[in-house]
C-alpha cells in the first residue's frame, strides 16, 4: 500500500466510493477529518473542462455510446467532480466526469449531479489523471504520457517530493512505477511522433529513444521518416540520442547516420583458356568460332532444349 502521507491533502474530499482504488479508499476511509461535501445539482452551461485536459472524450465509440444509453434510462449514477473557478463566479472545473458531461449534453440535459470541492491544483491533477485511467476502456499512449507529466509537473510545482508514491498512485494500479516514468519521458515526442507511436506504426522502446533528442533533432528526424519512408531501428534511436546530446541533430546528421551507402558490387568476368575447351572442338576451331558455338550452346540451354 501506498504510505498515508501521499493523501494528507485528500482530508477536504470523500472519494472513497468511486474515485480511487480500494487502497486509497482505505486510507481515506481510517481518516476521520474527511469533509463529506453534499451533492448538489449544477447547469452545464457553468462547467469548463479541466485545463489542458490530455484525455479525448471519443463520441464515436461503442463505451460513450453505452454510457449515453445509461444515463437515458437511470440517469447519472455517480455526480462529477468539480471545483470553483477562481477569479471566475458562477463557473467550475470538471476534475472528474467529462466523458458523463458530454453524454448529457448529447442528451440535452442542461443539468447534472455534482460534488464541489475546494482543491489545489496538484490533487485535482492527481484526481483527474486516475480517474480517467482507472474509468477508461481505451486511452492512447499519448494521453497516459501527457496526463502523468502533468502530474509529476504539478509535484515539482508544488515542491512535493514524493515521486514513486505518487506514481503509484496516478498509475491506478495499471501501470508500474518504472512505466509511469516512461510514459512521462514519451510525453517530450512531438506531436507527429506522439501520433505514429499511437497508430501502433513504432515500438514504445524506440519512442521513449526518440524522446530523449531535441525538439529540432526530433524534426530533423522526422522530415528524414516521411521522405525516406523508413523508421530508425532501437539501435539506430540510440545512437541518434547519443549524438543529440553531443551536438543538435540536423537533417543532414540524420541523413548521413541512417543512409547507408550500397556496396558497389564487384564486376566478376568469365574467362575460359582455350587450351582448356579445345578438347571439345575440332582442332583447327578457330577461338572466335569456339566462342559462336557456346553461345548457341547457352541459348539452347536457356529454353530448355538441353538440361544438365
Amino acid at each position: 500500500m501506498a504510505s498515508k502521507n501521499v493523501f494528507n491533502n485528500l482530508n477536504s474530499i470523500d472519494t472513497s466510493s468511486y474515485l480511487l482504488d480500494p487502497s486509497v479508499a482505505e486510507v481515506l476511509e481510517e481518516d476521520k477529518s474527511v469533509k463529506k461535501n453534499p451533492d448538489t445539482t449544477i447547469e452545464i452551461s457553468k462547467l469548463i473542462s479541466f485545463k489542458d485536459h490530455p484525455f479525448h472524450v471519443n463520441t464515436e465509440d461503442e463505451s460513450f455510446a453505452q454510457l449515453v444509453d445509461s444515463i437515458s434510462e437511470n440517469g447519472v449514477i455517480y455526480p462529477i467532480i468539480i471545483r470553483p473557478v477562481i477569479g471566475e463566479n458562477d463557473k467550475y472545473e470538471i476534475i472528474a466526469g467529462h466523458c458523463r458531461v458530454e453524454a448529457c449534453k448529447q442528451l440535452g440535459l442542461d443539468t447534472i449531479p455534482a460534488r464541489i470541492q475546494d482543491m489545489d491544483d496538484f490533487l485535482a491533477t492527481i484526481i483527474m489523471t486516475h480517474t480517467n485511467i482507472s474509468g477508461r476502456d481505451k486511452i492512447s499512449i499519448s494521453e497516459k504520457a501527457k496526463a502523468y507529466r502533468m502530474c509529476m509537473d504539478q509535484e515539482r510545482h508544488q515542491g512535493i517530493n514524493k515521486g514513486m508514491e505518487t506514481a503509484e498512485v496516478i498509475g491506478a494500479g495499471k501501470d508500474s512505477t518504472r512505466q509511469v516514468y516512461r510514459y512521462v519521458r514519451l510525453s517530450y515526442l512531438i506531436p507527429e511522433f506522439s501520433e505514429i507511436l499511437d497508430s501502433g506504426r513504432m515500438a514504445i522502446q524506440i519512442a521513449v529513444e526518440i524522446a530523449y533528442i531535441s525538439e529540432e533533432g526530433q524534426r530533423a528526424l522526422y522530415k528524414f521518416c516521411q521522405e525516406f519512408k523508413q523508421y530508425p531501428s532501437l539501435d539506430q534511436a540510440k545512437e541518434l540520442r547519443e549524438k543529440d546530446a553531443q551536438k543538435t541533430l540536423t537533417y543532414e546528421m540524420v541523413i548521413g547516420h541512417l543512409v547507408r551507402p550500397k556496396k558497389e558490387r564487384k564486376a566478376s568476368k568469365l574467362t575460359f583458356k582455350t587450351k582448356d575447351i579445345s578438347e571439345f572442338f575440332e582442332e583447327d576451331t578457330e577461338p572466335e568460332e569456339m566462342t559462336n558455338i557456346i553461345m548457341r550452346l547457352l541459348e539452347k540451354y536457356k529454353s530448355g532444349e538441353y538440361t544438365i
